[in-house]
Parts: structure tokens; sequence; C-alpha cells
């Protein structure tokens, strides 16, 4: 029985791209690639692709596994039968699980790479690293990785020209690979040759680090993508730019990711010079979700959403322009999107708050009110379930007589009551008998300071007006009421 063995191949020609061939040491050897199920789209479905293919033969679907004179580098490396069989039954359940493929690995996507780790994880092959990376050219070692790239003249690194045009470098898999079987490198009748669409380039960095740019071709020719990757080959960041002008959501477009891929920032820059940013709590350290800003053609802050964990959400409107009287207004929806309060802070200092009951808890449906620039409350009105409104005006600025004026009108609009608490304590209450259910239309009261009632004022229905004192009954406590109001009683 033979060796049963696994060979990891690499290319960096064009678009970025891993595979890997599985021999079971008996004759039985398969190619396993994972790629978009669209060409040239590097977001939304995937496929496994098997067996090799050159550009020469094509692939216009991505049903190989790989181009196998882009190669550059690959690895063969010896494993058990019990390996072999864990890393075939791999291949089987990616197959089966319909992963979204992510050109970056980010977001929750798959790519070439991680199917390629997956696939070392499921075997137990740790010569090659299987710490999550998106970039191919990280599975080849550190120390074999520089290799690849030439250096210019004064030591900085260039792009990736041995790996561009692997078949004329001797020692490429590429260039072995076509010595052997030359007859795939030729193009059939009536074929059509299959060339990489996206223009790619990567360059190592000083630091370690990689920069990989993509650009259109056609009408899009002018459109570039720059994807930045960290030493391990983990997406850090990626820019998108409209250079063709013909892309009406945006001019560019800048995501940011955690080393886990996940998506911590968006910047949208548009054609008009307005700008969306998207801030991420990708590790959820924050009791929001997401903030999502809009600034204008002048840099500033237009408005911002802010998604709270329990499905709630906060706007936040500035007046960035001075169109309006306040300079920011804030409101609150609840997770079933209703309002819950808006809060407005006034270009004078002051604020404005508005409190729905949106659940119907309380007595009311709304609750507003006003506080000056000293923190002082200016006003109040209440709209009731039934209606009506409470209405209270504070002197907080002391320039009245009165403390306060609270008032109450009914569903129709018509005044039910009107109550005014002086400066000295003592209060004034008019009663109004809106919908003629008495024998009065008004009945205006006085009390002190302590509560007491001083006199009522009762104006009957007609025209006449009853003054009932209270000190008086005091005084003449055998009088009856019914005897007192009559001699008190006046024509108005």
């Amino acid at each position: 029985m033979g060796q049963p063995s696994i060979a990891v191949f690499v290319d960096n020609v064009g678009t970025p791209h891993t595979f890997v061939r599985l021999d079971d040491g008996n004759g039985q050897v398969n190619y396993y690639g994972f790629a978009p199920s669209t060409p040239g789209n590097p977001h939304g479905p995937g496929k496994i692709g098997r067996g090799l293919t050159t550009h020469a033969l094509g692939d216009r679907d991505n049903s190989h596994a790989g181009f196998i004179d882009d190669v550059g580098w690959e690895k063969e490396i010896a494993v058990s039968s019990e390996q072999y069989v864990a890393m075939m039954r791999s291949v089987e359940e990616w197959d089966k699980a319909e992963h979204v493929y992510n050109g970056l690995g980010t977001l929750g996507g798959e790519n070439c790479t991680t199917f390629v780790q997956n696939i070392l994880r499921a075997g137990s092959v740790t010569e090659i690293t299987t710490s999550r990376t998106s970039l191919p050219i990280n599975l080849v070692p550190a120390a074999e990785r520089r290799a690849l790239f030439d250096t210019d003249a004064d030591g900085r690194r260039s792009p990736s020209d041995a790996l561009t045009d692997p078949l004329h470098t001797p020692g490429t898999p590429a260039y072995e690979y076509k010595r052997s079987h030359p007859e795939l490198f030729e193009t059939p009748p009536n074929s059509t040759p299959t060339k990489d669409p996206t223009h790619s380039e990567l360059r190592l960095n000083n630091d370690g680090s990689f920069t990989e740019t993509i650009r259109g071709d056609g009408d899009n020719a002018a459109d570039a993508q720059t994807n930045e990757y960290n030493a391990d080959g983990v997406a850090t960041q990626s820019t998108q730019v409209d250079g063709a002008g013909n892309d009406a959501d945006y001019a560019s477009r800048t995501a940011a990711f955690d080393t886990q891929g996940r998506i911590d920032s968006l910047d949208v820059r548009r054609d008009d010079g307005t700008r969306d940013t998207t801030d991420y709590d990708q590790d959820s350290t924050q009791a929001w979700s997401r903030v999502e800003s809009r600034f204008d053609a002048q840099g500033r802050e237009d408005y911002a959403n802010v998604f709270i964990d329990d499905g709630s959400r906060t706007v936040h409107d500035y007046d960035q322009t001075n169109a309006r009287g306040d300079r920011v207004s804030q409101t609150h929806i609840d997770p079933q999107g209703r309002t819950d309060w808006t809060y407005a802070t006034l270009d004078d200092g002051g604020h404005d708050w508005i409190d729905h009951d949106q659940t119907g808890a309380r007595g009311d449906s709304i609750w507003q009110n006003r506080t000056d620039a000293q923190g002082r409350e200016d006003w109040r009105y209440v709209t009731l379930d039934d209606g009506g409104h409470e209405w209270t005006d504070f002197d907080q600025a002391g320039a009245r007589g009165d403390s306060s004026v609270q008032s109450r009108t009914d569903a129709w609009g018509r005044q039910d009551w009107v109550n005014i608490v002086q400066d000295d304590g003592s209060r004034d209450w008019t009663d109004h008998d809106q919908d003629g259910s008495q024998g009065w239309s008004v009945v205006t009261s006085r009390f002190d300071a302590w509560g007491r009632q001083d006199y009522a004022n009762v104006y009957a229905d007609d025209g006449s007006r009853d003054q009932r004192d209270p000190s008086v009954r005091r005084q003449n406590s055998s009088d009856s009421l019914a005897a007192f109001l009559p001699e008190s009683r006046a024509v108005v």
C-alpha cells in the first residue's frame, strides 16, 4: 500500500488562490479548491472546484480546483490513512454546508485559504499554519515566503514578479508542470482561454504586512480595490475606489476588520462630498451594536443612529446648518419601532423633552416639558388618554406674581380648570362647567398658603353670582350655608 499525502498549492497571479491535492497513495488523486460560484464575484455563494486546469484550457465557471500555471509554491506532506480519510470527509462536509464565499475571509464568510486550512485541521496536519488567515501567501512558511518576492536595488520590496510569471521561473510548480505536461498549455480548437479578470498585484511591505491592489477592466478600468493584511495574512482593511465615477452609491468605501475577521468600521464617501460612517461593537464591549453617522460635504455631522443591544435605537439629528431653533434632537425608538422619547437641546441652552407612553402604562399618551438654560422648568404639557390636555407654566425667572399656572382642557378643547400658585404660597382655583352639566358656569376659589379656603365665587348660569366666605361662616357658625348664600348673592 502506498503512502497517502496532501499537497498545498499557492498562486499569486491575478487573484490570490490556494488549493490542495489529496492522494491516497494507490492512484486515487483529487484536487480541491474553493471559489465563488460566479467567477469574478468575490462575495456570494461559493463552490468546491475539482481537478486541475490551465488558462489555455480555460475554466469559465470555477469548476476546477485551480490554474496550475499560476502556482509559484507547493508543499507535499505525507499523512496516514486515517488522516487522509478525515481530510476527504472534511471536503464532503464543506460541500454540504454551502458556505458563503468572501474574498477577504471576513464577515463570517470563507475563502480558498480558510477552506485549505479546514482540510489541514481535519487531518491534524501541523506543517502548515492552521491559524485562520485570509491570504494564501501566508500558508507559505515565513522563511520561504520572502524569497517569492523580488527586491529592488535599494532593498525595497516590489510587486511579486516571480509569482506574476511562474511559467518562466525555473523551479516553480508551474514551470515544472509545463515541462512535464506541455499539452495542457495549448489552447484546443474552438475553446476560449480564461484570463484572470481582476488585474491584481500583491506587495510585501517592510514590516511584513501585505498590500493587495485589484484593478477593474473595460468601463471600470479606473476602479480599484486595495486590501491591507497584517503579517499573519489577516485582512485588516479594504478600500474600494469608484475611479470610473459610474457608481452612485460611493466614491470610495473603506471597511476595517479585527483579527477575527469581524467588521470594525465602515467609511463611505460620495461624489457630493457627503460621508457615512458605521462603528461596530464587534466584541460586545458597549451597550450598542453599531453607530451609523452621516456627515455633510463640510465635514459636519448631520445625524447619528445608535442601535442598542436590546433592539431599540436612538437617533441624533444635528442642526449643523443652524436652520432650526435647536442644536441637536435625540429620539429613542423601542424594539417594536415605537417612539419612546425625544430630547432637544435648543440654541439658547434650554431643553425640550417629550416622553411617549408607547406601552399604554400611564394615564397620558405624551408628556412634554421645557427647561431653560439654567436647568429650571419653564413649562409642562401633558396629553391625556381621554384626549384632554394639562398645561403648567412656571415663572422660573420670578418675573410674575405667581410661581406656576396649571390648566386643563378637555378632549374638545374646552377649558376645564385653572390653578394658579402664587408666590406667597396661596393659590387661585377656577373650575369651568364646560359641558353645561351644572347650574353654574364658573367657580373661582382662593386658598391661603396653609391650604385653607379663603373665598369662592360661584357664577350661576342665569348670570348671578354667589360669594362664599368661610371666615364669615366661622363667625356666624349658627347660620346654615343655605341661609348665608342668599345674603351674599350679588348679580353680576
